[in-house]
């Protein structure tokens, strides 16, 4: 399909979409594991390139409003073949990918990256923080400012089995210096009353003191994991995971 779509100048390429309504774009930003073939960050990005030479919209969306950026996040699972991705990301939004741009449940690609996920849990946990890390990297070598971004979301290296601190200097290569938090301190930094110790950044310090921001992006009023009190009260790492029910 994608040769006869890249040879062909008679489709109507608003019409081309697959059961969720992805144009070949968005449904090539769905991120396949390690058993889907070999993948090279050089071919990734010729490929989108193709695409979008021959006209399909870097800010289309799916049945859910979802934009190339946004699915990318919401699928990664498979660490390393995510940060192979970190390239094309980059390049998507080179061309044009809005990084603020809002899915049809009010979600931006940074609710989604950054929020901690209910399907990852227990086991899967770093892969979240993963998520957060990649979205970081595309920013920062994008020349945006990340404290625009992790308002509501401050970022504390939590590294796991599938997600280390090895996966995290791969990723962040070449750009050690451009990384506020390479060396794994809570960023942004806060004093011990818990609030952002820059009083000129743009960081909401009262939402962060207080954890009432939401850490998990399944939006649920019953989930557990609601805001980041809750989330920090968990014990996340411990050996005993709770599933007794909701925290006290």
């Amino acid at each position: 399909m994608f040769q006869i779509l890249t040879k062909s100048s008679h489709f109507n390429l608003s019409s081309v979409r697959n059961g969720a309504g992805q144009s070949p774009l968005v449904s090539a930003c769905v991120i396949r594991d390690a058993s889907d073939g070999p993948f090279t960050p050089e071919l990734n990005i010729r490929k989108l390139s193709r695409l979008l030479e021959i006209g399909f919209d870097i800010l289309d969306v799916d049945d859910f409003g979802n934009t190339c950026l946004h699915l990318f996040f919401l699928m990664c699972t498979d660490v390393p073949r995510a940060l192979d991705w970190a390239t094309s990301l980059v390049y998507l939004v080179s061309q044009g990918a809005d990084v603020q741009a809002v899915n049809s449940s009010g979600q931006t690609i940074s609710d989604i990256a950054y929020q901690r996920h209910c399907n990852t849990y227990p086991s899967n946990l770093d892969v979240s923080f993963m998520r957060g890390d990649l979205w970081d990297l595309v920013l920062v070598a994008s020349g945006h400012d990340l404290a625009d971004f992790r308002s509501f979301f401050p970022r504390t290296a939590s590294y796991g089995k599938n997600y280390t601190r090895e996966h995290f200097e791969r990723l962040w290569k070449g750009r050690e210096e451009q990384c506020p938090y390479w060396d794994d301190l809570d960023w942004p930094p806060r004093d011990h009353n818990g609030s952002d110790s820059d009083s000129d950044s743009d960081i909401d310090s009262d939402k962060v003191a207080t954890g009432t921001q939401r850490v998990c992006s399944c939006l649920a009023d019953t989930c557990w994991f609601a805001t980041l009190d809750d989330y920090l009260r968990a014990e996340i790492w411990s050996d005993k995971w709770r599933t007794a029910g909701p925290l006290d």
